[in-house]
């Protein structure tokens, strides 16, 4: 897991709500944060010893919902 997806995930388990209350520019950040992380994850089940991910169907849920919430984080910020 990078640091960045970490640090991002840490900070939303922290307190979700203040994370994105009123600063959108700090949402936009906490999104971009962990928007490679469904990507990264998936990348190591290609790594030896190559596996099939079992969480191919969760990692693309999450990439979805970090690109729907970005886009609309976006959205508002404008």
């Amino acid at each position: 897991m990078s640091s960045d997806f970490k640090v991002c995930i840490d900070s939303l388990r922290a307190d979700p709500k203040s994370s994105f209350a009123d600063d959108f520019n700090g949402a936009k950040s906490l999104a971009s944060g962990v928007a490679s992380g469904p990507e990264t994850c998936e990348e190591s089940f290609s790594e030896p010893p190559v596996r099939i991910s079992p969480i191919k169907s969760e990692n693309d849920d999450f990439a979805n919902f970090i690109s729907l919430t970005a886009s609309l984080i976006n959205q508002f910020g404008n």
